[in-house]
């Protein structure tokens, strides 16, 4: 809820994304405060035994923090070189095209790419072309169009 200067008091709308992209600002240790709407596609080595009914389940996992059953081990130090070759250095609160978490448990990893909905199209393009090239599956979700990218396993 929000005064103004007359003393009416307004709702703010909060959607799920700006939820969740404040909860990753937190994350990151960027939190300005103030929810900022984000794109995410998040980045893993697809299991051998996972169904395609399983990838909404493990990127609940990935947001979450939860136990990744989904995802196989992988070189995320290559991934990351790799997008930073294409994107430059998105390790850091900047102006970037792009900001990026990863994590791991149980011996598996993965990384989530965050970028502004204005940019979401280009950038799906470039990022799922350097994980596929690693043979990674990219999930952009969990709106209705979720989408995941993978090569043929």
């Amino acid at each position: 809820m929000r005064s103004q200067s007359d003393g009416h008091v307004e709702e703010d709308t909060v959607t799920e994304a700006d939820r969740r992209s404040a909860a990753h600002d937190k994350r990151r240790g960027t939190d300005t405060g103030r929810a900022l709407m984000s794109y995410d596609l998040a980045i893993w080595k697809r299991s051998a035994t996972t169904k395609t009914a399983m990838l909404a389940e493990a990127y609940k996992c990935i947001c979450d923090g939860g136990s990744p059953s989904a995802m196989a081990p992988f070189d995320l130090a290559a991934l990351e070189s790799a997008l930073k070759h294409e994107f430059g250095d998105y390790s850091t609160a900047t102006e970037g095209e792009i900001l990026c978490e990863s994590g791991t448990a149980q011996g598996v990893g993965w990384l989530v790419v965050h970028c502004a909905h204005s940019a979401a199209a280009s950038i799906s393009q470039r990022v799922a072309s350097i994980a596929l090239s690693q043979g990674l599956l990219v999930y952009a979700g969990p709106w209705p169009e979720a989408r995941a990218y993978s090569s043929a396993a």
